[in-house]
């Protein structure tokens, strides 16, 4: 059962939405123009703020939280136009249409109302500002619950969201509420909510997906986990694949990193070297620090790491949770750190017997976000990219595609369902309702009486339209 403080919230934007006069598409994408210039100014804030929350560097947080929302706010004010207005749809071959010629068809992109957007920690300002734009600029209300450890990113994101509609009188329409954990439940569990939009564990999203369908029929919105696999061939470039690698593995904390490598026998070695060297040239302070959950997580993954492959390694020096390169020759299925997705900074590199068993053991997962292809053959990776499961595959590169707006970004299996950004993510916040309306007064032919000349004609010209459509 919802809480007070959540119905509160919905019944008061609600109202608030109900009670704005002009807040068409246009408005709504000058909204979009003047918070974007928000962020323009407050720039060296939001780095700062975010870089001492996440305790990462200002570098970082530009370009994966910074940047992407820059991007992402001039994609829609673009393309937003284009993509929510009205469509005629009547269609000049189409059977009613030649029956029906006084009729005008049209498909509208209506709001759904109140959207819950629950977002989370590991970049607490992309994904919550980078959700609530597309939910405000479809028409809608918004209720976000954003991570609990994150206070100061949280407070400007609301800050920002809150002086941009203000300056348009729509206030009211949005609110944050407090970063308790149980409210993110209470939010899922609101008979006036109408969409959720939910980032986060994939444990979480199988529970928001159960309890969604007994308080509504919308499909909510599901970004969960990954393991993204790379796969290195015999005909790849080693020393550039090192380094995508050793980049996606560990320039932070992201479900979209490459969690999962698997290299063909003869060029497996030559990897790991190469992967040796990246790992002597990383500068801790580079890295993202793992919180107590992850470092019970990285003690668990190790210690099965070492119980499955105790006669070749030994246990001394695992344990001080620094990033680590794990050389598996002879993989276990039951290798924990290849079924579960990774928070940590282990990269586990697979040696395989050929291109056909990458394919297969990439695909044994649970998850389907993202996967690489290295080699130099763009036939070969197309051929390859066919056969994996996934929702979004890489030639000679890794992550790249979230930084791309225009994209639509989500996965498979696990992964979730539904997607951010690009075209797609925009729609994820509206439903559609066709008008059917008429141009001139006209006699409607498939009415009563059926007569026998009325049923003869209608044969042939059936038979005629079709043909042509």
């Amino acid at each position: 059962m919802a809480s007070h403080i959540v119905d509160g919230a919905a019944f008061r934007v609600r109202r608030a939405l109900w009670e704005l006069s002009d807040w068409g598409l246009k408005r709504r994408i000058q909204w979009l123009r003047y918070l974007d210039h928000l962020i323009i100014s407050r720039k060296d804030q939001i780095l700062v703020a975010v870089a001492a929350d996440k305790k990462v560097s200002e570098h970082q947080v530009l370009l994966n939280e910074y940047a992407v929302v820059r991007l992402l706010c001039r994609y829609y004010i673009k393309n937003a136009y284009r993509i929510l207005r009205d469509e005629d749809r009547s269609g000049f071959f189409s059977f009613w249409n030649w029956i029906n010629k006084n009729k005008r068809s049209v498909v509208k992109k209506e709001p759904f109302g109140v959207v819950g957007i629950i977002s989370p920690g590991n970049y607490p300002f992309s994904l919550a500002i980078g959700n609530v734009i597309p939910a405000i600029l479809a028409g809608n209300a918004v209720i976000l619950k954003p991570a609990p450890e994150r206070k100061e990113t949280n407070k400007l994101v609301g800050d920002l969201i809150a002086m941009s509609l203000e300056s348009f009188k729509a206030r009211k329409i949005f609110e944050i509420l407090p970063s308790d954990d149980h409210l993110g439940q209470d939010i899922v569990c609101s008979r006036l909510i109408d969409k959720i939009h939910f980032t986060g564990s994939v444990q979480t999203g199988h529970w928001i997906f159960e309890e969604n369908r007994k308080i509504r029929f919308v499909q909510p919105t599901l970004e969960l986990g990954g393991s993204n696999p790379a796969i290195v061939l015999e005909d790849a470039d080693i020393a550039e694949a090192a380094r995508v690698i050793f980049w996606a593995r560990f320039c932070g904390m992201s479900c979209n990193n490459i969690k999962r490598v698997f290299a063909v026998g003869s060029v497996y070695k030559k990897l790991l070297a190469a992967l040796v060297v990246e790992l002597g040239k990383l500068q801790l302070h580079e890295l993202e620090p793992i919180s107590e959950r992850e470092m019970y997580h990285y003690t668990l993954f190790t210690s099965d790491y070492l119980y499955h492959l105790e006669s070749r390694f030994s246990a001394a020096d695992w344990y001080d949770f620094k990033p680590k390169i794990l050389r598996i020759d002879d993989p276990s299925p039951n290798l924990l750190v290849l079924q579960e997705e990774t928070f940590v900074p282990l990269l586990p590199v697979v040696r395989v017997k050929d291109e056909a068993e990458a394919i297969s053991r990439s695909n044994n997962s649970q998850f389907g976000l993202g996967a690489s292809v290295f080699t130099k053959d763009k036939k070969r990776f197309l051929r390859i990219a066919g056969q994996l499961d996934c929702g979004g595959v890489f030639h000679n590169d890794a992550m790249t595609e979230f930084a791309q707006t225009q994209l639509p970004f989500g996965g498979r299996k696990n992964s979730g369902f539904g997607y951010v950004h690009g075209p797609e993510g925009l729609l994820e916040f509206v439903q559609l309702k066709v008008i059917i309306m008429d141009r001139w007064r006209a006699p409607k032919l498939h009415l009563y009486p059926w007569t026998s000349g009325k049923m003869k004609w209608l044969r042939k010209f059936i038979d005629w339209i079709v043909k042509f459509s």
